[in-house]
């Protein structure tokens, strides 16, 4: 009996969470905000209102990366000029579109994710966005792979000020050669200053 409980109780668990997914799927495909927190936006009453200094902030990230600075570059110059999140935090680098958090812990990348025109006001121009999706666009094929190099010592090592785990990175010797110099650099790079930096052969 308790076992027969249970089962109906799992049942009606999963039939509530799958009608709740299937309102808030219509609900983006109307354009509608679908709940959470995000830089340029505060919500109310169910509405996204602009809020218009964190919007200059998202402008500036779209005038940058426009004007050739990858993501790493950009979150370190908006770290060093005083920018912050919505929550008050520095920039970091994060990208993923998943589902089924749950059970596939990012391995499971949701291929019909809906992407339709908001209802909200757009916070940038038609041609900035335009130009900012073609950059992404030629940037999205994987160069021929020309190091083959290996960082044993990642995360291993420390930096002897903050204690960050030390990352592998390497550059070519010259613009013409082959050969590369490979060094550790402090993790915290992209959110601080450059604090210690490793060579090795």
């Amino acid at each position: 009996m308790l076992q027969m409980m249970g089962s109906f109780a799992e049942l009606e668990r999963n039939i509530t969470l799958e009608n709740l997914k299937m309102g808030m799927t219509q609900r983006a495909k109307e354009g509608k905000w679908n709940g959470g927190s995000m830089l340029v936006y505060n919500s109310t009453n169910k509405q996204l209102v602009i809020v218009e200094h964190e919007a200059n902030i998202a402008r500036h990230i779209f005038d940058l990366y426009i004007s050739g600075k990858g993501y790493k570059t950009i979150a370190n110059q908006l770290n060093h000029e005083g920018y912050k999140t919505k929550r008050n935090k520095e920039f970091f680098i994060r990208f993923n579109q998943v589902e089924n958090w749950n059970k596939k812990r990012r391995k499971g990348k949701n291929e019909n994710y809906v992407i339709v025109k908001g209802e909200h006001k757009n916070i940038i121009s038609d041609g900035t966005w335009e130009k900012a999706q073609s950059i992404l666009e030629n940037k999205s094929h994987k160069p021929a792979k020309t190091f083959t190099g290996h960082f044993p010592l990642t995360t291993l090592l420390r930096c002897p000020k903050c204690r960050q785990g030390m990352i592998g990175h390497k550059a070519r010797r010259s613009k013409s050669s082959n050969e590369y110099i490979r060094y550790y650099q402090c993790g915290n790079f992209i959110t601080k200053e450059v604090l210690y930096v490793t060579l090795i052969c």
